[in-house]
């Protein structure tokens, strides 16, 4: 959505709605997108699970797929690097869920917005 706005040393003075809030925004940072995304879509592949049975969990670290298929390309076209690593306990649903070389897609979307 492309939005009018009215020149300000710092801010931009805009008025729409952010679509997956439902709030109105009135002055945005002059940095931000004249675009909002609902949601950005990253591929990454798991490079190791490591089990913690001392602290009943496991250590998964995953990197930005750089290569491989074309579809890898073009995501490394956009996010040509990244790292995730999070720690899962053992009593989740989530543990055991990724595997060392299985890429996964991660669709980040705001919680929150600031409001002034």
């Amino acid at each position: 959505m492309l939005v009018r706005f009215a020149e300000h040393p710092l801010f931009l003075n805009v008025n729409f709605k952010y679509k997956g809030l439902g709030k109105t925004l009135n002055r945005v940072p002059k940095f931000i997108n004249f675009y909002i995304m609902d949601k950005v879509r990253a591929k990454f592949v798991c490079s190791n699970v490591q089990d913690q049975p001392d602290f009943q969990s496991q250590n998964v670290a995953l990197t930005a797929v750089i290569d491989g298929s074309e579809e890898n390309k073009s995501f490394s076209k956009y996010t040509p690097a990244g790292n995730l690593n999070i720690t899962i306990s053992d009593n989740t649903q989530a543990f055991g869920f990724f595997a060392e070389g299985v890429e996964y897609y991660l669709d980040f979307s705001v919680a929150a917005i600031p409001v002034d």
